[in-house]
């Protein structure tokens, strides 16, 4: 575990930012702090034939402090090969986190970022998730090539 930073929320006594899950799905949607998911825990794409375009979903939910509400949050997220080659980016901003409805330390931003990419082969690839410079989340998908 890393120790915390001079200047950081959790150096000055919050607990740092977190994510309490992070997963592929073959869709989601996140409708009044509910979670509507297809196809979760994806974790391999079945190809009959190379490349291939794939669309999903990366659901997360990040947990904040009430020191880190009330400002944006940039996010990126990227799909690389098991050779670091990017094959997708995204970036974006978390809008300001409102306070909880019940009192709790944390509160929570439900996040379902649509992807849309082509793998180019077989292999592992890994998904990235950073949030504040930080990275919050690392997700990994095979890409296996179905025998005609």
């Amino acid at each position: 575990m890393s120790r915390p930073v001079p200047g950081t929320f959790a150096f000055q006594g919050f607990p740092p930012m977190r994510v309490a899950y992070a997963f592929l799905a073959g869709s989601a949607e996140a409708v009044d702090g509910k979670l509507y998911v297809m196809g979760g825990d994806l974790d391999t794409v079945f190809a009959p034939r190379l490349p291939i375009p794939f669309v999903c979903a990366v659901v997360f939910k990040l947990l904040v402090s009430e020191a880190e509400r009330g400002r944006p949050h940039p996010f990126k997220l990227e799909f690389s090969s098991a050779a670091g080659i990017s094959i997708a980016k995204m970036e974006g901003r978390i809008e300001e986190i409102s306070a909880p409805k019940r009192p709790v330390a944390e509160a929570g931003a439900l996040m379902v970022i649509p992807v849309m990419t082509v793998f180019p082969e077989a292999g592992e690839y890994t998904m990235r998730g950073v949030v504040d410079d930080e990275e919050m989340f690392r997700l990994t998908l095979y890409v296996e090539k179905q025998a005609a």
